[in-house]
């Protein structure tokens, strides 16, 4: 009996365990790979914003070098040109806000400038590399002066990188605003040395410009502004304060800017009454007063605050005095050091050098002759009613010499002619170069205008001279105008016709109250006084300055007067402009920093 063994072939079925596993494989693989490839794009992402900001580190730093580079530069350039005032001309800078960097830029520090175009300079793309010399980005630097005021300039440094291999790259811009000024002794409304604690303005003086006073530092707490009426200070003024006088050029007429600001060395400031220091809309520029705020005493009824009719008024606040080496008060017998009057010549010697070169100098000999120092050392004599005068004046108690006649003191050499000559009419008070008196006083008794007249080392003719009166064994050396003494504007106006005054003494301005006036750059060596509700177009440096009711002291120092502040620049002789403007001390406040 035979047997079937054959077998089935049909396939086993598939476990259901089997396929989940095979699904959970499938999506865990989708899983990662998504993961992976987010991650790959996630990390391409960082690398990007890396890359962008790496780049965009790199343009700041990029423009960051050229803001820096040209900062430096900047405050460099200008040093030299204030220091160098042959390099720095250009204008007479007769602007209140004006400095050397007014006419352009010189940073190849020779006699050609980049100007200003429509108050911009723009300079060519410079190259930033790196320690192996590649380079690695490129900045444009711009300088933008505001129209407003010369001595505030915008610094922009715009930096690229270099695009690379994927063409990345990226820009940034630096922006820094600086405000850059000279604290030189004539860039104020009065300078003021330590005299008397200088306690003298006060009452209701009114002055339209900065103020620097030096005080007594043996005494620094001695007040030295002692405001305990309307007195004020300014930053501007208008023809309605001025009076819109016709001996004024249109340009200084009103003044919306002077850059004024109120700095004391040492000493006390009281703010009392309605003392109003600046304005709410036209501010000074700082009040710096020795230790700041404490040494600014408001018991009186002042205030700091600044209100409407009263206060402190100050875009940088009340502040320390804030110059590291401040300026020091000139004198006669000492060297300025400067370009015009070198060491080891004193201020003296060079006036008087001066005053040969182009004009005369006039001296007492110890009793009632006066004799002139010929220009050139030509050998000539004064016309005789001038010798006469002159020796009355030297015989004199007083040594006093009045002009209140027909005066003719020239001298003619080589067809040139030098001296003075005075007529009380319209003839007025005319200087053919450089004056200077030594042993006398002089006095100006009736209303005066007066021509300027000098000359450079070519025979060119210049609108302004200088007027000096030196003291001899104690006499002489002051100088009195008892009527009004201005520019005559139908040969010039002031500050274009200019007459700088030195008095190793005194200066005294008392002419009628209410209606005299004077123009002029006035240094007084011991006290400097002008009479009540009398204006004074120019600049005062004086060991006192006071104004007073009392023509012949301070002691009744407090009463109203104005001083209206009028550069004039380089509207001086040589010899004057040793000392100043541009003996003082730079400075360079960053107002405002940008980065983007």
């Amino acid at each position: 009996m035979s047997q079937n063994n054959s077998t089935s072939k049909h396939p086993p079925a598939l476990r259901t365990n089997d396929g989940v596993a095979l699904v959970t494989s499938l999506a865990i693989l989708s899983i990662v790979g998504m993961l992976i490839l987010g991650t790959i794009f996630t990390t391409r992402v960082e690398m990007a914003i890396s890359r962008n900001d790496a780049t965009s580190s790199q343009a700041q730093y990029v423009a960051q070098a050229g803001l820096q580079k040209y900062k430096a530069a900047l405050f460099q350039n200008f040093r030299w040109l204030e220091s160098d005032p042959v390099l720095s001309g250009g204008s007479s800078n007769t602007d209140a806000c004006s400095n050397s960097l007014s006419e352009g830029l010189n940073f190849d520090r020779d006699p050609t400038r980049t100007e200003w175009n429509g108050n911009r300079i723009d300079l060519t793309q410079e190259n930033v590399t790196d320690v192996n010399g590649d380079v690695i980005g490129t900045y444009t630097v711009s300088f933008l002066r505001d129209p407003n005021n010369e001595s505030r300039i915008t610094l922009r440094s715009v930096g690229r990188t270099v695009a690379g291999s994927d063409n990345v790259r990226a820009t940034s811009t630096a922006t820094a605003t600086y405000f850059i000024r000279n604290s030189s002794t004539l860039e104020q409304a009065v300078f003021a040395g330590s005299g008397s604690g200088m306690r003298f303005i006060n009452g209701n003086t009114t002055i339209y410009g900065g103020v620097y006073i030096m005080g007594d530092k043996n005494n620094p707490d001695a007040y030295v502004i002692e405001a305990n009426g309307d007195m004020s200070m300014f930053n501007g003024y208008s023809t309605s304060e001025s009076g819109n006088p016709i001996f004024l050029v249109d340009a200084v007429r009103s003044a919306g800017n002077l850059c004024a600001a109120l700095r004391v060395e040492s000493g006390k400031v009281a703010v009392g009454g309605s003392t109003l220091l600046g304005e709410p809309d036209n501010r000074l520029l700082t009040v710096a007063v020795d230790d700041g705020l404490e040494d600014v005493d408001t018991s009186q009824g002042g205030t700091t605050e600044c209100k409407g009719n009263k206060g402190v008024c100050s875009e940088m606040g009340i502040t320390p005095f804030d110059i590291s080496e401040p300026p020091v008060y000139p004198k006669l017998d000492e060297s300025p050091d400067t370009h015009f009057c070198p060491d080891p010549k004193s201020w003296r010697t060079c006036i008087q050098e001066e005053a040969i070169a182009d004009g005369m100098v006039l001296t007492t000999g110890g009793g009632s002759t006066v004799t002139l120092a010929s220009p050139n050392g030509e050998s000539i004599a004064l016309k005789s009613a001038c010798q006469a005068a002159l020796d009355t004046a030297a015989a004199s108690p007083d040594k006093t010499l009045t002009l209140s006649s027909d005066l003719d003191c020239t001298v003619t050499v080589n067809s040139v002619t030098y001296g003075f000559t005075f007529n009380p009419g319209s003839g007025g008070f005319k200087t053919y170069g450089n004056v200077n008196f030594r042993g006398l006083n002089l006095e100006i008794a009736s209303d005066s205008k007066y021509r300027a007249l000098s000359r450079d080392e070519n025979g060119v003719t210049r609108k302004f001279a200088g007027l000096s009166l030196e003291a001899i064994n104690g006499e002489g050396g002051d100088f009195t105008a008892l009527a009004s003494f201005v520019a005559d504007e139908t040969y010039a106006a002031f500050p274009d016709n200019v007459l700088s005054i030195v008095a190793e003494g005194t200066v005294s301005l008392v002419g009628q109250p209410n209606d005299d006036s004077y123009t002029a750059a006035i240094y007084a060596g011991t006290e400097f006084r002008i009479r009540n509700s009398t204006k004074l177009f120019g600049q005062v440096i004086a060991d006192i300055f006071c104004t007073t009711n009392d023509p012949d002291s301070c002691s009744s120092a407090g009463s109203p007067a104005e001083v209206f502040f009028v550069p004039t620049g380089d509207n001086r002789p040589q010899s004057y402009r040793a000392i100043a403007p541009r003996s003082g001390l730079p400075t360079f406040v960053v107002e405002a920093y940008e980065l983007r």
